[in-house]
């Protein structure tokens, strides 16, 4: 069975959009249980123990990007730059297969959400076969229960699904979270450098919608 972990990156609604990122995101990372047991864990663990002191704290794209509470690092560029650099290795040799929808918030005709969703199963559909057991962040019982009625509408053969909390510091989940904006910004803006899709391309489809 595979394990596929799902994170987000805008607003679901069209109601809701911020003129500099106008697109909902969903970035899947697709693991063989073996691989994520035995490299990703580890990999995950052994970073935050050697940069961040000990492996509590969950990685989260926003406050690394903002600097904020521990990853400020006290003001060392040396030591933030290092940390860096060691978390893009992480997903460079741990994430094996990205798949992500992007919806602009122009579409209109259906619900984002499940839009999102269609588009990623199909994309995920191109590489893999078999059972699947999915991992999506909990947002809120509103919209995990939109997300879970569009999940079983598409009535993906063999696959489960669950909610888990971002707190949990599911490694899986946290690659997600790392690169769900990374792949909005590589869309809005395709000529900008994009540092945390670096030795992904080859392994990730993206479905814009």
């Amino acid at each position: 069975m595979l394990l596929v972990y799902v994170d987000e990156s805008g607003s679901p609604s069209s109601s809701v959009t911020d003129p500099n990122y106008p697109i909902f995101v969903m970035a899947a990372c697709v693991f063989e249980p073996e691989s994520y047991a035995s490299r990703l864990l580890p990999a995950v663990a052994a970073l935050k123990i050697r940069h961040l002191g000990s492996d509590s704290p969950v990685l989260h794209e926003s406050e690394i990007r903002k600097r904020l509470g521990i990853y400020n690092f006290k003001g060392d560029v040396r030591a933030r730059n290092d940390f860096i650099e060691g978390l893009s290795l992480v997903i460079q040799d741990c994430v094996p297969l990205v798949v992500a929808s992007v919806v602009r918030h122009s579409y209109l005709k259906r619900d984002i959400d499940l839009v999102a969703l269609e588009a990623l199963q199909a994309g995920f559909q191109r590489h893999a076969a078999g059972p699947s057991h999915w991992v999506f962040e909990r947002r809120g019982k509103r919209e995990d229960a939109a997300v879970s009625k569009a999940f079983d509408s598409l009535m993906l053969s063999g696959a489960t699904h669950e909610f888990v909390a971002k707190g949990r510091g599911l490694a899986g989940l946290e690659m997600a979270d790392m690169l769900a904006r990374p792949i909005g910004l590589s869309v809005l803006r395709p000529a900008q450098p994009n540092r945390a899709l670096e030795g992904l391309r080859e392994r990730m489809t993206i479905l814009v919608v």
